[in-house]
Order: structure tokens, then sequence, then C-alpha cells
């Protein structure tokens, strides 16, 4: 996949000011995870990866970071599971949910929380960037970790 051509488009949060904020990226597709880290760290964002839901929430407890991007089905502790328990921490944490999966299968009340987006893959990266801005001109610094 070649990502050397990779146009980021979004007027809603100079770039700048998305360099103050650090995204937590978690998808067990590396090729996924890569393209996504690609596209936010073009666009200005500071990214920390992690392949799965349990590293992430290691990695959660010891490191700073101001939003969570995560797949929603993976092997472990799945993308649900993940956002869950890190809102329990914070309430106020905004998350990005991505998915592949039929709606269907979703937990739709748990995509309900205020703080929580849904986008089905595969993601239009404008719309992604959309959402994280948008997430991320709702922070202040009280709510940031």
């Amino acid at each position: 996949m070649d990502i050397t051509n990779v146009t980021v488009v979004s007027s809603l949060q100079p770039a700048q000011n998305r360099a103050n904020v650090t995204l937590l990226l978690v998808d067990d597709d590396s090729i996924i995870r890569e393209l996504f880290e690609t596209i936010l760290t073009l666009a200005g964002y500071t990214v920390i990866t992690a392949p799965d839901g349990l590293s992430a929430f290691e990695v959660a407890s010891k490191d700073r970071f101001d939003m969570l991007v995560t797949d929603f089905q993976m092997p472990g502790m799945d993308g649900y599971t993940l956002a869950t328990r890190l809102t329990q921490r914070r309430s106020s944490l905004p998350v990005l949910m991505v998915s592949g999966a039929n709606s269907t299968d979703l937990p739709l009340e748990g995509l309900s929380h205020p703080n929580w987006n849904f986008l089905p893959k595969p993601v239009d990266r404008v719309r992604m960037l959309e959402i994280i801005d948008r997430e991320c001109l709702r922070m202040t610094p009280s709510n940031l970790v």
C-alpha cells in the first residue's frame, strides 16, 4: 500500500493546534495502523500506537493522551472493552471507534456515549479528521490528561 501521496484535508483544526494533541491509536491490523498513523501524523497530531487492546490499556496507564482512536474488533481485549475501561477512568475521554463489522454486530448502546464516535471501514480520512478535530476543539485543559 503506497501511502506517500496521502493528502490530508481538514479545515477545522490548524496544524499548530493539533501538535498539542496526542492520540492513542489502536488496531491489530498493522497496515491499517500504519496508514492511520501516517494520516494523523501528517495532519499534525502526535500519535502513540498499540497493536491490541491489552497493550493499549498498558500504554494508557503510563502515557498521556487526549483521545482514543481504536478498531472495534481485535483479539483479546476488543476496542469496545478498551474504550469502556478507559472512560471509566476518565469519563470525558473522546473515542473514535472504527470497524469493518456489520452494524448489527456492534453494541449500539455503548456507542451512544456522548464522547464516542463511530466510523465504518473503509474509513473516509477526511471524515476521520473532522471527527477528531471536532472532539479536540471541545477539549479544555481540565479534561486533558
